[in-house]
């Protein structure tokens, strides 16, 4: 039985909403104001809060902040109940962590719907930390013992055999093991980040903009890509104010290309297009590399990988999950188009800041 917090200095209002929400079977308990919800939590600890703004001693956007600052709590969806619904308020709200807003006077079905629907999504959370605590246990120890194997190996080399190398042997294989060292703490950045995304709830990159131009994304890539051919990468990008953070345009742009990358040949190319179409911006990342087909495209997903047996490829099959989550959080979307031994398009949609 799903376990209600309600938390409200009006005793006739508290007591109405606890009937509400017992009348629909879940298990109630309530609290007059926020230090008193903070006494309740540490022994009910409920799947759900639903709160109040305006109340003495701890309002409720103190309560929200309180709840989200301490890791044991901060995974609690929180509705705040209030009388003021201008934007600002709902705005600062959902800044502190606050899930959703229900507005004084209210009839109860609106508030029996607001508190299924985060059932609902707290149990999709749950399901989807369990699935991927389950594919990292899977493909964590392969994906990081490739780099620490090499990076193993030729430091014992070194070690063992010091005395009989010379310098040029000795660097040659130092820079063996950075270059293994690169690819592990890449790895584990990637695993990290898209951990981040796929349990975040709230961030301040996600009320964040960013202006796109040719010169930011040469920037980027140069920069990312300047161990690898960045002559292969041909840029045409059209100036535009976009709804995504900078740090969100440059892990989508460095994925795609990273995965285009993998699959082109020596003399090959990727091109990458931007441009305007009315209320959205669209990237286009095109190479001549192996393809997809139709259904590994439909397979895109966590730790997925094609062609593993035939093309060796490098990573953990995160890039497209983390270009998927970052463009979900903002209200984007991608395509792909392909064709398998010839091609590969992804085209990415991502709204304009008005």
């Amino acid at each position: 039985m799903p376990k209600i917090l309600v938390v409200e200095d009006e005793e006739i209002v508290r007591t109405n909403i606890a009937e509400i929400l017992e009348s629909e079977g879940f298990q109630v308990e309530s609290a007059e104001n926020g230090i008193s919800a903070l006494q309740k939590i540490d022994q009910f600890f409920p799947d759900v809060i639903v709160s109040d703004v305006m109340m003495p001693g701890m309002d409720g956007y103190e309560l929200v902040k309180y709840i989200q600052q301490n890791p044991l709590t901060s995974s609690i969806p929180i509705i705040l109940l209030t009388a003021r619904a201008d934007t600002q308020d709902v705005r600062r709200g959902m800044q502190y962590g606050a899930d959703d807003y229900i507005t004084k006077p209210f009839r109860a079905q609106d508030l029996i719907n607001a508190v299924t629907t985060r059932l609902a999504k707290q149990k999709n959370y749950d399901r989807k930390f369990e699935e991927l605590k389950s594919n990292i246990s899977m493909y964590i120890p392969h994906e990081l013992r490739t780099p620490l194997v090499s990076i193993l190996g030729f430091a014992d080399l070194i070690i063992n055999n010091l005395d009989d190398l010379d310098k040029d042997e000795i660097r040659q294989m130092a820079g063996k093991v950075k270059n293994s060292g690169l690819r592990l703490y890449e790895r584990i950045e990637k695993f990290l980040y898209f951990s981040e995304l796929e349990l975040i709830k709230t961030d301040q990159r996600l009320s964040e903009d960013c202006v796109i131009d040719q010169t930011l994304v040469e920037s980027l890539l140069s920069s990312k890509f300047k161990e690898k051919n960045i002559e292969c990468i041909e840029v045409n990008i059209e100036k535009e104010k976009l709804c995504l953070s900078q740090d969100y345009l440059t892990r989508i742009l460095i994925e795609l290309v990273d995965n285009a990358y993998k699959f082109i040949e020596k003399d090959a190319q990727i091109i990458v297009n931007g441009k305007t179409n009315f209320s959205e911006y669209i990237i286009t990342v095109e190479d001549n590399g192996i393809g997809m087909s139709e259904i590994e495209i439909k397979q895109i997903s966590v730790f997925k990988q094609f062609n593993r047996e035939e093309f060796q490829q490098e990573g953990n099959g995160l890039g497209l999950a983390i270009v998927k989550s970052i463009l979900d959080l903002v209200g984007g979307y991608f395509e792909v188009e392909s064709s398998p031994g010839q091609r590969t398009k992804f085209t990415i949609h991502i709204p304009t800041k008005s």
